[in-house]
């Protein structure tokens, strides 16, 4: 009996001897612990992947709005016009309108000057719209089959010599192909279609008489004015040339251009004439075709 009680009461609990209840909830406390502790460092990973991953992505830029336009001046030298024989007409009372006879005839303008606003489309394509501004001077020789004046002998003919300056207004719309890039020089080919406003100033026209079944006698040349007109025609052109790089913003521009502007009006009838019932134009050219040399800039602004 005492050895039985000394078992019971001195030998160390054996393993298959039931736990506590507060030993049981210490061990599992623990447990919940470190499971908690693993999935909230695996959430704190995620987070990190999170953050860090946009560094190892590829950099996406922003899109430039209004990235490729320029503006543009140019200066040009004509080096050739060509324009058809111009017309002109007399009124009388008597013969109403008469078509007159041009003898001699010349349109001349040296220089012009414009600028505009284009946009680079792509590598090879890019399209402006442009004003140029363009002076010139015309004078043209005639005989009329009516007599210059009514002071002058019935039977004779007039001879008249003319001439007035002139300003071209040329809007076009254009567009260009870009053949390529070496070493800066990008060589180009174009095309561009609008108006030109043709606008003649005051005409001043000088008659002498020409002996014809009378006699002119003492009758001396008489000296008319005539208001120009003004109008819008339609225009076309044609250009090629060569552009530089001076840098990434600005470009050297020389280039060629052929334009082809359509006929219209000169001028109208003078006072006497119009007293006596003419109306309309009394001269209209036969249009213009020019051939120009010209030097331009082209800068890149935003």
């Amino acid at each position: 009996m005492g050895d039985t009680g000394h078992n019971l009461t001195n030998e160390p609990f054996g393993h298959d001897q039931k736990e506590s209840p507060m030993r049981q909830l210490l061990k599992y406390s623990s447990l919940v612990g470190i499971v908690c502790l693993g999935f909230a460092t695996a959430a704190h990973a995620a987070d990190l992947d999170k953050i860090i991953s946009p560094l190892n992505a590829p950099t996406i830029k922003p899109v430039e709005v209004g990235n490729g336009w320029y503006l543009r001046g140019d200066i040009g030298y004509t080096a050739e016009q060509k324009y058809d024989v111009p017309t002109f007409n007399t009124f009388s009372v008597a013969n109403s309108y008469r078509a007159g006879t041009v003898t001699s005839h010349s349109f001349k303008d040296d220089f012009s000057i414009g600028g505009g606003i284009g946009y680079q489309f792509t590598d090879m394509f890019r399209g402006d719209v442009t004003l140029d501004l363009i002076k010139g001077g015309f004078s043209m020789s005639g005989t009329g089959l009516d007599q210059c004046a009514s002071t002058s002998p019935v039977g004779t003919t007039c001879s008249m010599t003319t001439g007035a300056q002139y300003d071209n207004y040329m809007a076009m719309v254009n567009g260009y192909l870009d053949l390529g890039t070496i070493s800066g020089f990008t060589p180009y080919v174009g095309a561009g279609a609008g108006y030109t406003k043709v606008t003649y100033g005051g005409v001043t026209t000088t008659g002498t008489c020409v002996d014809g079944a009378g006699t002119c006698g003492t009758t001396a040349a008489t000296t008319s004015t005539h208001a120009g007109n003004s109008e819008w025609r339609p225009t076309w052109a044609i250009m090629a040339g060569m552009s530089y790089d001076l840098n990434e913003q600005v470009k050297f521009d020389l280039g060629y251009k052929y334009s082809n502007i359509g006929s219209g009006s000169m001028y109208g009838y003078d006072a006497d004439a119009t007293t006596l019932g003419a109306t309309g134009s009394q001269a209209t050219d036969g249009g213009f075709e020019r051939h120009e040399v010209r030097l331009g800039m082209r800068l890149s602004t935003w």
